[in-house]
């Protein structure tokens, strides 16, 4: 008797000892498909964060060219404000040296007339 409640508590504990080593093995797969998941969740975050670079080095690029046109820009109008300048000096300058002849003309032609006055009454 002592021999087959041994027997059936072997088999009993054995039965367990059965059931707990298949509820592992299933965790264990379970771990292992949750692991995957989470590489594949690690490889497709990892290819986005690629794109972002690529878009944020691209992003850069265009900035850096923008400053360049900005630049060049800026240049052009630097220089566009300094032919304004000597355009304005040279008319300034041209406006009084037509005022002055205005002038000397003014003169030459009272002169002349003050001349001929005093030529026709000597």
């Amino acid at each position: 008797e002592k021999l087959q409640q041994a027997e059936w508590d072997f088999f009993s504990e054995n039965a367990k000892l059965k059931q707990i080593e298949r509820d592992l093995e299933f965790k264990l797969e379970e771990a292992h498909l949750e692991k995957h998941q989470i590489e594949r969740a690690l490889f497709a975050s990892a290819a986005h964060e690629g794109e972002l670079e690529d878009k944020v080095k691209s992003m850069k690029i265009s900035v850096a060219k923008a400053a360049k046109v900005i630049e060049i820009s800026e240049a052009q109008l630097e220089q566009s404000n300094l032919e304004k300048s000597q355009i304005e000096r040279a008319l300034i300058t041209r406006t009084k040296n037509e005022e002055e002849l205005e002038k000397n003309v003014q003169d030459l032609t009272a002169r002349q007339k003050s001349f001929e006055s005093q030529f026709r009454d000597a």
